[in-house]
């Protein structure tokens, strides 16, 4: 049976190896594009290092489901206001909820992305990844589990450990991403595959 120091102690190699996927996919990615990576905005961490926690801790379910004394998760109005950009106008609030099941507490973005916070604190990344079209090389690299979505622009790839939509279309490319969102692939592969469809109608 395992003890609660040695759970404390293999809870604390996961967060340290978390924290050095992070920083190691910050720098692949700026490497491998020669450009430094894009800006996410998100009011509490990057999707990037959310998705890496939650993977290295095998997922925080309490999130997910509303955490104890708040079963319908946070309220509106718990984090500062955020700056809609322009990207975030791609998006109606209507299309976000609907497709997170979920109500959203802040907004944040610029020209370039845009961040949906829902109530549970999982959130919704759109975002323009690349100013050109992709061979998806570094994300094949951040990703390895990546696998092609067909029939979704020029090409797309799903890499699901970081639950992360790539399409290269329209001369550029971009990224759907779910953070902190049920460990369920096949619905979160369509949920993002949605999204990226309004939006590649739209750009």
């Amino acid at each position: 049976m395992q003890t609660s120091a040695s759970a404390s102690m293999a809870r604390n190699r996961r967060l340290t190896a978390a924290a050095f996927v992070v920083v190691m996919l910050a720098a692949v990615m700026a490497a491998c594009s020669g450009t430094a990576a894009p800006s996410v905005a998100v009011p509490t961490i990057p999707p990037a290092a959310a998705s890496a926690l939650a993977s290295a801790l095998g997922g925080l379910p309490g999130l997910a489901s509303g955490l104890p004394g708040l079963p319908g998760g946070f309220p509106s109005g718990l984090l500062p206001p955020g700056s809609e950009g322009p990207f975030c106008k791609l998006l109606s609030a209507d299309e976000i909820q609907s497709a997170a099941s979920d109500t959203i507490i802040h907004t944040d973005g610029d020209d370039r992305n845009c961040t949906w916070t829902m109530s549970r604190l999982d959130t919704i990344n759109v975002r323009i990844e690349e100013d050109t079209t992709s061979d998806f090389i570094a994300q094949k690299l951040l990703s390895p589990d990546a696998r092609d979505v067909p029939g979704l622009g020029d090409k797309s790839i799903w890499g699901p450990g970081l639950t992360i939509l790539w399409t290269a279309a329209k001369g550029k490319t971009y990224a759907v991403q779910l953070v902190l969102f049920p460990a369920d692939d096949a619905k979160n592969l369509a949920l993002a595959t949605s999204l990226m469809q309004k939006l590649l109608s739209r750009v």
